[in-house]
């Protein structure tokens, strides 16, 4: 005696009006499955590009940061420079500006730490959000293979 497959629709040898329901399904389920894999290149292109974004904004507010501290220790310069030109004297000890200098290394050493954690901070939200999405692409994938099965 023939097997009923209810899912198919097949009742022995006859293809039946389920059947080809059935078969249009796979079809269209298989060609479901094969766009949302063609998806995987073009999201991992779009987090390459965001994480270049990032680290050119990173880098470029770096370089804003220590432009701003190149300033300021120039200034610093200028100020000793035309206190040692009053006082006429081509050697004069200004503590003052002993500290302000070794303060202004600190903070180089500060803007150049902060760059690099905040390029490792975003790098890792940016790694997490791309893995969430092949993890979603992945289990729809998974979901439409196991929707595929029960038409077989």
């Amino acid at each position: 005696m023939a097997k009923w497959h209810p899912a198919s629709g097949k009742w022995g040898f006859f293809e039946t009006s389920g059947s080809k329901e059935a078969r249009k399904a796979t079809q269209r389920i298989d060609e479901t499955i094969s766009d949302i894999e063609g998806r995987r290149e073009g999201l991992s292109s779009f987090y390459k590009q965001m994480g270049d974004m990032q680290t050119e904004q990173i880098r470029s507010q770096s370089l804003s940061d220590i432009e701003k501290f190149l300033t300021e220790s120039y200034n610093i310069r200028k100020e000793s420079e035309e206190r040692r030109g009053r006082t006429g004297f081509a050697f004069t000890a200004d503590p003052e500006v002993d500290t302000r200098q070794q303060m202004l290394r600190t903070q180089t050493q500060g803007i150049l730490e902060d760059a690099e954690f905040r390029k490792r901070t975003s790098d890792l939200n940016l790694a997490q959000r791309r893995q969430t999405d092949l993890f979603a692409l992945e289990d729809l994938i998974r979901n439409l293979q196991l929707e595929r099965e029960s038409y077989s």
